[in-house]
């Protein structure tokens, strides 16, 4: 007879189930077995940590969960002896900030506990997102990770999670189901990942290494070149980079190097989990971003054991200035704009 526990939230559909548990990949299908009449049931879940965002779970495959009398089940065509963790990476888990806060770190709360001993099963991954990816995977698991939809036998295991452990604390240390590990453990688990030399801010660098997180499209710096000959003055060895590329080896050697790196609010500051303890992030919070932009990096921030600043833009230093007038809503209820599309257009 198996055992369900069910951690679901507002964010997360998460079930838990220990017994006789089978799996059907390519019709996304799960079915535990039981002797129980009671127990007989059925339900769908996305094991995507989005579920408030219709748009993003638009995106996910649902997955049909049965519990049902043994006799009743397809037969098992291949046995595994490790638990097995079964998630998608569809929404938005393409952008940079998103692949880290709603699958990597939701991941990696769900599966230290293993110590490798795990199976990773992802539904919704492109293969270049997997490559990306591919080390954290290797770290968080000692066998390959697998494409649930191209399997085709039926593969039984006696523990599998659907869904990845999160809650309302996005990229932030809290009460989780399978681990008491913080935010300030994952990003020291990031760094051995990387093997990073620095892991905590020291005196060895002279000056201290400064990087400007460049933007071209929106949300940029009109007067970057300023600001970085400012930060040169003052003493700061300073560097401006817009951090592309999927090649997170180097990308996190580079961030790694850093004492201070300062961004306006965007997916560029999500490069933070690659600096070392005690290393300043100054956030540039546009106008009409502040709560937004606050929760996105500045509480993550204290929980990685980073220090945090935020610098808000008033209304006379955003380009907003020159677009619309102070008896304009855009002005006077940034929050009262309830439309997303149209918050983002603005204010993003």
């Amino acid at each position: 007879n198996p055992i369900l526990n069910d951690y679901s939230n507002s964010r997360s559909q998460i079930y838990e189930m220990v017994g006789d548990v089978r799996i059907h990949g390519k019709s996304s299908t799960i079915w535990a077995a039981s002797d129980r009449e009671e127990s007989i049931r059925s339900w769908t879940a996305k094991p995507h940590p989005r579920l408030f965002d219709g748009q993003a779970m638009s995106s996910v495959t649902e997955i049909n969960i049965t519990m049902n009398y043994v006799n009743l089940l397809p037969k098992c065509t291949r046995y595994f002896h490790v638990p097995t963790i079964v998630f998608s990476a569809g929404g938005y888990s393409y952008h940079t900030y998103h692949g880290i806060a709603d699958a990597i770190a939701p991941l990696y709360f769900t599966c230290n506990e293993f110590n490798g001993s795990v199976m990773l099963q992802l539904l919704d991954a492109k293969p270049w997102w997997i490559s990306r990816y591919r080390q954290i995977f290797r770290k968080l698991s000692n066998y390959d990770t697998v494409g649930l939809a191209e399997e085709n036998g039926v593969h039984c295991f006696s523990r599998v999670i659907v869904g990845l452990d999160a809650d309302d604390k996005v990229l932030r240390s809290g009460p989780k189901h399978f681990t008491n590990h913080t935010m300030t453990d994952f990003t020291r688990f990031i760094r051995n990942t990387y093997s990073l030399e620095r892991h905590v801010v020291g005196k060895q660098h002279d000056p201290h290494r400064l990087l400007i997180v460049s933007r071209k499209k929106t949300r940029f710096l009109l007067n970057q070149d300023e600001i970085a000959e400012t930060c040169g003055r003052i003493g700061f060895e300073v560097e401006t980079s817009e951090i592309e590329g999927d090649d997170l080896n180097s990308i996190a050697r580079y961030i790694n190097s850093f004492d201070v790196i300062v961004g306006v609010h965007g997916a560029g500051l999500t490069n933070m989990i690659f600096l070392p303890e005690n290393a300043l992030v100054i956030q540039i919070i546009p106008y009409g971003l502040r709560d937004r932009a606050t929760l996105t990096y500045g509480a993550p921030a204290t929980d990685m054991n980073l220090k945090y600043f935020e610098q808000e833009i008033s209304w006379e230093e955003s380009s907003l200035s020159s677009q619309y007038s102070k008896d304009d809503q855009v002005y006077i209820d940034p929050a009262g704009i309830k439309v997303e599309k149209i918050f983002r257009s603005i204010y993003l």
